[in-house]
């Protein structure tokens, strides 16, 4: 009986979401294997590779659509002519340090949930000429990116405080402490011609000390752009034109939509917390009141506190 609930508990999660599997995408990698174009090409159906929690992932789409793995010098990736809702996952950690440009353009809605690092060199999405406003994964728009990314840290061969002198570091800092990446990595998002672009539950704020690299994003021609929780922290605003700006469900300046760290709920989750501290103290107040009345109905002395 457990199981059988629990099986129906996916499949309406999976209704709910849309599709838990995503669209297949056909993909041509050139000869030289430095271009890939890949398109959708029907839904997928259980117990075929390549669904997902989150849609498909599209490195994988690549290699299984064109029957190889040897795509380590892929350089560019285009998505186009899709009118469907397209779900992938795009984990920056898969081994292909040379894809410098991914393009989605032409197409319905994209949804993008993100994973992996930024720390291989400059990255660039772009997402041009984007229809409709599909509610994909816990968000609606024409656009809508989830997901999280961390970036480059400590690159070997760059020079941090304390490296120079003599002083005590803590433990971690020391000199020889460093990461295999490259520094100054960035990712390049920019939008252009996309009716409505959400960013929703993307962590891509940065905090860690020794930081080399970020995000910097730009939008040109979008009716509107809404950020809903999430981390901002140090993310680059190049300019955003678009017609209408929101944090949450408040509208602001598109100069300011980026912020630091904003969460939609903030005030609906104060509520609550208010809510309950009052009716706890009004439970207190009054199961003193009866303890008190209790005993003093037994002839019990009550213990007054006298004020000085």
């Amino acid at each position: 009986m457990r199981r059988k609930t629990c099986l129906l508990f996916i499949f309406i999660l999976c209704i709910e979401q849309i599709s838990c599997l995503g669209l297949k995408t056909n993909c041509y990698v050139e000869g030289t294997s430095y271009q890939a174009i890949c398109t959708c090409g029907g839904e997928y159906k259980w117990g075929e590779n390549g669904g997902g929690r989150f849609g498909v992932d599209l490195f994988k789409q690549i290699i299984w659509s064109s029957g190889s793995e040897n795509i380590q010098d892929l350089k560019t990736i285009t998505y186009e002519g899709c009118n469907s809702n397209s779900i992938f996952t795009l984990d920056l950690d898969a081994k292909y340090p040379h894809v410098n440009l991914i393009e989605f353009k032409n197409s319905g809605p994209v949804n993008i949930y993100f994973r992996g690092s930024v720390d291989k060199g400059n990255l660039t999405i772009l997402f041009k000429n984007i229809h409709g406003s599909g509610k994909l994964h816990f968000g609606a728009g024409s656009v809508v990116l989830r997901g999280s990314l961390d970036y480059c840290v400590r690159p070997c061969g760059a020079k941090f405080p304390f490296e120079e002198d003599k002083r005590p570091v803590p433990p971690g800092l020391e000199k020889n402490t460093c990461n295999v990446c490259t520094a100054n990595s960035f990712l390049n998002l920019k939008f252009k011609t996309v009716e409505h672009v959400m960013l929703h539950n993307l962590f891509i704020g940065e905090y860690e000390e020794g930081l080399s690299g970020g995000t910097v994003i730009k939008a040109d021609d979008v009716q509107t752009f809404r950020v809903e929780d999430g981390s901002m922290r140090q993310v680059q605003n190049a300019g955003i034109d678009a017609g209408g700006c929101w944090n949450g469900r408040n509208e602001c300046s598109c100069s300011d939509v980026l912020g630091t760290e904003y969460s939609s709920d903030s005030s609906i989750i104060g509520l609550p917390i208010v809510v309950a501290i009052l009716v706890l103290i009004t439970i207190a107040i009054v199961f003193g009141f009866v303890i008190r009345k209790a005993l003093m109905n037994r002839g019990t002395a009550v213990p007054t506190i006298e004020m000085a």
